[in-house]
């Protein structure tokens, strides 16, 4: 039987591209250097925690406060800004959505997009961004400088089809790197110990809810053998037919005593308020770790309103940090060799402009715009 030919990890095409650096080469990892994989993040358990719903809520707070706080492109000549933002209409999602992908470096650590680029029209038309799965992305790092910084990266998809791409080739967020941590670090590792006691609180709750929730029930009986018309036209012993009731129902929970004949019900202990409690106080530690301030996701009954204010503004700087870095990666690894390219070297490529949370006592009700995240150096 013919041998199924191998599926191609990477289109042909892709690869065809014009690059903005060097090409892109193929073969065995070990031919361009030692890949070091010295503190790689453990990828698979930051997928299974943002399957915790507050996690998960955490993130997108987070997520959607810097893709709305980064602005449209600006720059001094009219010709490069109508440029680059055409070449981000032309992307999926636009530039917001550029924007949400880089950020997943806050929960992974590390986000790595492939840049695709062709010439049409004598004009260097930017196709799409292409997310790389961190789970398959190996750095080799330069020996020289702090030890971190990346030469090149490796795309092991398996152990015979690897890919070897140049650092001008790609987009690279790292979150907190340094040389323990050349791949990022997640900011779910500050979250790491509340969710475990979280998620055992919560099945220990499940097990003392069918254990303890339920009321226990006494039988007292004055003569256990006294015998009992079964409504079967036959006789039953008193004791057996307390047990036949109990063993009959799959919730209540019960025993048999002697006394005088009667049936005491002891009512359930309320584990419930204790539980929900617990829950909270660890709930409120992971928003506190992911950098969400508390009082944004409460109900609304605590706090004050110039508590909620200053929680409000601290979370602001927050998301101006964060935003921030995006928009200077974006900047030093997109668009400057872009405009390189189309435009010759440059003394000035551009800021994003910074949207202000809308300020609701505003008289006119309008978010606030400045300009300047940031000017990328030549």
């Amino acid at each position: 039987m013919a041998k199924r030919p191998k599926k191609q990890n990477r289109q042909a095409a892709d690869v065809e591209e014009l690059q903005l650096g060097p090409a892109i080469s193929r073969g065995p990892a070990n031919q361009y250097g030692m890949v070091h994989s010295k503190g790689r993040p453990n990828y698979a358990s930051y997928v299974k925690m943002l399957l915790d719903p507050t996690i998960s809520n955490a993130v997108e707070i987070i997520v959607s406060g810097i893709s709305n706080s980064i602005g449209k492109y600006k720059h001094v000549r009219t010709e490069i800004q109508d440029y680059i933002n055409r070449q981000f209409e032309k992307i999926d999602g636009d530039l917001n959505g550029a924007v949400r992908m880089l950020c997943s470096a806050y929960w992974q650590g590390m986000s790595i997009f492939e840049i695709c680029a062709e010439v049409e029209d004598n004009e260097l038309t930017l196709n799409k961004l292409i997310p790389l799965p961190a789970t398959n992305v190996y750095c080799r790092f330069s020996e020289e400088g702090s030890g971190y910084d990346i030469e090149n990266i490796i795309l092991n998809y398996s152990s015979i089809n690897e890919v070897v791409m140049p650092k001008e080739k790609i987009i690279l967020v790292r979150l907190d790197a340094d040389y323990e941590h050349p791949y990022g670090i997640s900011r779910l590792e500050a979250v790491r110990s509340s969710w475990e006691r979280l998620e055992e609180l919560k099945q220990n709750w499940m097990n003392a809810s069918g254990r303890y929730s339920s009321p226990f029930m006494v039988y007292h009986l004055t003569n256990p053998k006294q015998r009992l018309d079964n409504g079967a036209g036959g006789t039953i012993t008193a004791y057996e037919n307390a047990k036949q009731a109990l063993s009959g129902n799959g919730v209540v929970k019960g025993t048999i005593c002697c006394g005088d004949d009667s049936i005491e019900v002891i009512p359930a202990e309320d584990i419930n308020a204790s539980m929900v409690t617990a829950c909270e106080y660890y709930e409120k530690l992971i928003y506190r770790g992911l950098l969400v301030p508390s009082l944004l996701t409460d109900s609304g009954d605590v706090g004050s309103y110039a508590l909620g204010k200053e929680h409000t503004s601290l979370f602001s700087m927050v998301i101006d940090q964060m935003a921030k870095q995006i928009s200077e990666v974006l900047l030093e690894q997109l668009i400057r060799p872009m405009l390189t390219y189309q435009f010759g070297e440059l003394d000035d490529f551009g800021v994003f402009e910074k949207e202000e949370i809308l300020n609701q006592e505003d008289e006119n009700n309008e978010p606030a715009v400045s300009s300047n995240i940031r000017e990328v150096e030549p």
